[in-house]
Formats: structure tokens, sequence, C-alpha cells
């Protein structure tokens, strides 16, 4: 069963309020469903790659539920690393162990090129402005761009990277392009960081079970969907158990 946190014990606390209405969008999840996922990912870490089609998974088999709530966790914001022999060659090992455990598909031809900055904060803010204009299919732009980046081998510090993927999905690419480029999502990314921080969310992937402000890790790293789908289900029984108890039914 996932570990139970308090959120004042723990340091696991609600995320502050921001522009996509997160405290909104809590209390009518409250409201609708028994509890909220919450994934905490990086469109540029490998291992988020690797499970997004098990949080895919997951996402639709409760979409009836539970709410789904998505932040980006900013693996490398400024990039930084030295895109060296050394570098390279830990990449090349590490997706290596993502594709055995995930069966996902890499394309190491970017080990190759001569330079690259490794950072991970456009492409973060990218699905911050896709998760502000269309909240319901933020998950699926995430996977989207991850296999862009690693299988197509395109730099998604640039804005024509998004383009396919807008196309591809029929959806206003003008407006999403502006929104890019804008100081205000700039730093609406920024405050995802700092949730994700402020939650004790310092490793990607991760999935919270969230239940009237107290969380469950459902998992940090890499798990396929249907253990996932046992350890929600753990969680949710142990939610209606308290609920119960505390409007005094007993069983």
């Amino acid at each position: 069963m996932g570990e139970l946190l308090n959120c004042s014990d723990h340091g696991y606390c609600v995320p502050d309020s921001s522009s996509d209405s997160s405290t909104q969008a809590m209390q009518k999840e409250e409201n609708s469903f028994l509890g909220t996922l919450w994934y905490f990912g990086d469109p540029m870490c490998s291992w988020c790659y690797g499970i997004s089609d098990e949080i895919l998974a997951i996402k639709k088999h409760y979409k009836d539920t539970l709410g789904f709530r998505l932040v980006m966790g900013g693996l490398r914001p400024e990039g930084g690393e030295e895109w060296n022999v050394e570098f390279k060659k830990f990449l090349k090992n590490h997706w290596s162990h993502v594709n055995m455990s995930s069966g996902k598909e890499f394309n190491t031809g970017i080990l190759e090129w001569d330079e690259f900055d490794y950072n991970t904060e456009p492409s973060c803010r990218a699905v911050v402005v896709f998760r502000f204009m269309y909240p319901d299919l933020a998950m699926e732009f995430l996977a989207k761009v991850s296999k862009r980046f690693y299988v197509d081998n395109q730099d998604p510090k640039e804005d024509e990277f998004y383009k396919p993927i807008f196309e591809e999905m029929d959806l206003d690419f003008a407006s999403f392009k502006v929104l890019f480029h804008s100081q205000k999502f700039k730093k609406e990314t920024f405050d995802d960081f700092m949730k994700a921080k402020n939650n004790g969310v310092l490793g990607f992937p991760t999935l919270l079970f969230e239940h009237r402000r107290r969380f469950t890790v459902i998992t940090r790293g890499f798990n396929i969907a249907g253990r996932l789908q046992e350890r929600i289900d753990e969680a949710i029984v142990r939610a209606k158990r308290i609920d119960n108890e505390k409007r005094g039914i007993n069983g």
C-alpha cells in the first residue's frame, strides 16, 4: 500500500492557486470526485516518457471517479549540464534502462550532436501553456512532446517544435506561440517548479493520490498501469473508510 502522508507533518501541502484556477478546480474535484491524482513530471525526463502511456491509461480508467492534476517538475530548468562525452554516455545508458523497463522507443541520434543545451524549462512551459488552453488534453500533449524529443530528436526550446503536434491535434498553434513567449507563462512555469518542490517532490515521475488534503504516494518512479491501479484502489478503499468513520458508519 502507498505511504500515507499528513500535510502538516511531512511537508506535503496543497499547491498555491495560480492563473490555472487550481484552488477552484480542486474544490470542484472534492465535490465531484472521491479524490484527485496529482502527476508531477517533465517532458524531457526519460522515466516520465517511459511512464507516459501508463499515466494516460490511469487517467482514462479513473476519469469518472477521480480528478487529475498535472504539475511540471523542472528536471533541468536552466540546463547547465556540459554536453560532453561523459554526459552523453550517461544519457545513453539511462535511456537504455528506460527502454528495457517500459518498451518505449529512443533515438540516440541526438547524442551525436556537437552542441545541445538540455534545458527542460521551455518544454515544461509549453505544457503549462497548453494546460491553460486545453486542460483536459494536457497529459496527452505532454506525452507527444516527450515522443517528439526522444524519437524525432527535435529541440523543444524552439516554438516550431510544437507546430506538428498542434496540427496533429487540430488545435490553435498561433495562440499557443504567443503565450509560449510571454513573461506570464514563464512565471507560471517556475510556479509549477515551486509547487513540486514545496510538495516534497524531488524526483520524477511522481504520482500522488489526494483525499481531503491528505496524500498517498502511489509511485515515485516508473511503474506499470496495473500496479498503479492496485495502489490507487487501495488508497480509495482507505479514503472511503475514513469518510465512513467520520460519518459514524461502520463497515
